[in-house]
């Protein structure tokens, strides 16, 4: 639910939404791509997630990440025949951010990240240079600030998380 910060309100919360299947919006929004979170850790969700991806026939037009790296293997290894992009773990993250390996051989094609986390900083300007050296994308995670926007715009970002897309859409018709 979006919360407005300077009125305190849920300007979604009394209009008359509905939540759809993935399946509906699938169906629904036929052109738009879209990140899909798998949220828990209950073994059968990433062969859910591929089931209704492949009756839906959406497998050109969505990503795969998750918080938990079990769940992306598992994803990974089901759809292995079908090229479905997936977003790296954050275990995958660490190993990018610390230069632990080459990445020479990934199975992910983005790192979908917070711009910190705590002390250390992910999302930095030298970090998406090199990602894109190794034809990664990042996507960091949640952007609602307008000089942050920019900053991230100006370093070739590839995509954003925001829960202001508005503002998002407002600041990049300005740069154009």
């Amino acid at each position: 639910m979006f919360k407005d910060e300077k009125t305190g309100d849920y300007s979604y919360r009394v209009k008359n939404y509905k939540i759809l299947s993935l399946a509906d919006f699938f169906d629904k929004f036929p052109n738009i791509k879209v990140t899909i979170d798998i949220k828990d850790e209950i073994r059968e969700a990433p062969n859910v997630i591929l089931e209704v991806i492949r009756e839906s026939g959406a497998e050109n037009r969505v990503m795969i990440g998750s918080f938990h790296h079990k769940q992306l293997v598992r994803f990974r290894t089901l759809s292995i025949n079908l090229s479905i992009p997936t977003s790296a773990s954050p275990k995958e993250v660490l190993i990018f951010i610390f230069h632990l390996t080459k990445l020479k051989k990934r199975n992910y094609c983005a790192l979908q990240v917070p711009m910190n986390y705590g002390w250390l900083q992910i999302v930095t300007e030298n970090n998406v240079k090199r990602a894109h050296k190794l034809d990664l994308a990042v996507h960091p995670w949640t952007i609602n600030n307008g000089n942050e926007i920019r900053q991230l715009l100006d370093w070739n970002i590839d995509g954003i998380f925001t829960d202001d897309p508005e503002l998002l859409i407002q600041i990049m018709k300005a740069k154009l």
